[in-house]
């Protein structure tokens, strides 16, 4: 939900990599997904739920009306058409933790800012504007169920976790049904599906023997069965300002100009915790869908990035062992010397044009570097 997002929320799913996703006929069993802990693993939590909210204790959404003959360009906390409903990020009951409430049929209670499906809103801008779509249209989500049960696990009540994603955006049909049933508009925000996949990568792997179909994860074709998630971000404002150590208003501002104005309820409705903003694919940002999937542990982590390593044990995974890429798999305009990198690894470089005679970057009379600016 987000201003120039890209996945859509209870529609289809991404390929989530660079080769083709066909949808299969019959999607062969998948090994059920698990997280390890340092015990040796963890389960997802399972209970059954007491509702602690019913359909008659809810109030009655209301809804826009579109023959109104004025646009309000936005609106205020104190305003007394104001009343989202209320949103506990990091609750651990659904039900008391409320749903994200992005959609444009309820604004009084409309409890976060943007849109759903990013950037394409616009097409159902342009369906409404034809004629094409009434805005009374409640979508049927029956269909939008996971493919394969995620969670709940304890990542998803604790806000350092989790920031950038609704964990529960999910199971709206599941654990947001009094809202549903009392006429609200509640949308998903994670689609879980399966696929079959081709990626080269894999074909050519398997042409080699350096991997061997199963028949379950992966055809004598090289084709893999896969799970895959398209996540929509829904960004917990405050948990984002502490992770990049600003505070909340300067990050409200500061998104609110730099999205071009787009979203003035950014410094208008400081009630607003939750907004839909792209993933600008920050390394802090990272580890979120791990800990959406329960992940506590990983044994064999296929990268040498500092960047990566450092923010995913960051926020409490264990990483076992890091496992270098074989040079041969790497294309050649990717390769980088690693002594290259570490000889590079903390300097500095300036930048600037040549003030003193040198060239951009160079900094001195005959282009010697001049550290100023860390690079």
């Amino acid at each position: 939900m987000s201003p120039p997002g890209r996945a859509k929320g209870g529609g289809g799913a991404s390929d989530g990599g660079g080769g083709s996703s066909k949808r299969p006929a019959e999607t062969p069993p998948s090994p059920a997904l698990s997280a390890t802990s340092s015990s040796g693993r963890v389960s997802p939590i399972k209970r059954k739920r007491k509702p602690s909210i019913t359909e008659e204790s809810l109030k009655v959404p209301d809804l826009s009306n579109d023959q109104v003959g004025y646009l309000n360009l936005t609106t205020h906390s104190a305003n007394f058409l104001a009343d989202p409903i209320d949103l506990k990020w990091g609750e651990e009951d659904p039900e008391q933790r409320g749903p994200v409430m992005a959609t444009t049929r309820h604004p009084t209670q409309r409890n976060a800012i943007g849109a759903h499906s990013g950037s394409y809103c616009v097409y159902r801008a342009l369906a409404v504007a034809a004629g094409k779509l009434n805005t009374n249209y409640m979508p049927k989500l029956g269909s939008t169920r996971p493919v394969c049960e995620i969670g709940p696990f304890a990542s998803w009540s604790d806000p350092s976790k989790i920031g950038t994603m609704d964990p529960k955006g999910h199971l709206v049909t599941d654990v947001f049904d009094p809202w549903l049933r009392k006429g609200y508009d509640v949308r998903p925000t994670i689609a879980v599906t399966k696929a079959h996949i081709d990626l080269p990568e894999v074909r050519e792997a398997v042409r080699l023997g350096r991997l061997v179909p199963d028949g379950k994860v992966l055809s004598k074709e090289g084709q893999s069965f896969i799970t895959k998630c398209a996540v929509e971000p829904v960004w917990h404002l405050p948990e984002i300002a502490r992770r990049f150590g600003v505070n909340e208003a300067q990050l409200r501002e500061t998104l609110f100009k730099e999205t071009n104005m787009m979203y003035p309820e950014l410094v208008t409705r400081e009630d607003l915790k939750v907004a839909g903003i792209q993933d600008t694919r920050f390394q802090s940002m990272m580890p979120d869908p791990l800990h959406w999937l329960g992940v506590t542990k990983i044994h064999r982590f296929i990268s040498m990035s500092d960047m990566k390593y450092d923010a995913i044990v960051s926020t409490g995974i264990k990483i076992v062992e890091r496992v270098e890429i074989p040079p041969e798999l790497v294309p050649k305009d990717a390769q980088v010397n690693e002594e290259t990198l570490k000889s590079t690894k903390g300097r500095e470089y300036d930048y600037a044009d040549g003030e003193d005679g040198g060239e951009p970057g160079g900094g001195g009379e005959n282009g010697d570097e001049k550290p100023t600016a860390e690079g």
